[in-house]
């Protein structure tokens, strides 16, 4: 016990010599605490974010591909209705931006979407038809 009492006093005895040392290093474990409890903050937010968007895009529906993996045609779309198959068409694209960024969207038609998918609602409990319909 006695050796920690002679090297506290020793730090303590170059800090009294040097405070704007000991200001510096409070100030700089201050600092690197809030920047960790931030990035920790922003990571819990990018976790949600991401399960959620996962929770929104992963369904338990069927997914219809062509054997040969060419894409299905307007015409297939369009026999599956009619046959009373509850088919949506999710079209997928690549695009380069001007400044050469690749971003891949995804889009899909929200009103052929069958009623109990999550992707069918505006989240206030409404149907995307009432909100596309005027009042």
């Amino acid at each position: 016990m006695r050796l920690i009492g002679v090297a506290l006093i020793t730090l303590l005895s170059h800090y009294r010599r040097h405070p704007g040392q000991l200001a510096m290093l409070l100030l700089g474990l201050w600092v690197a605490g809030a920047l960790w409890s931030g990035v920790q903050a922003i990571n819990a937010s990018a976790r949600d974010s991401y399960a959620q968007a996962e929770a929104l895009l992963s369904s338990d529906f069927d997914r219809l591909e062509r054997k040969d993996g060419t894409s299905l045609s307007r015409e297939d779309f369009i026999q599956l209705r009619r046959a009373g198959v509850l088919v949506s068409p999710l079209l997928e694209g690549d695009v380069t931006t001007n400044s050469g960024d690749k971003l891949t969207l995804i889009g899909i038609d929200p009103l052929t979407l069958p009623t109990n998918s999550s992707l069918a609602s505006t989240g206030n409990g409404s149907s995307l038809q009432d909100f596309l319909v005027v009042p």
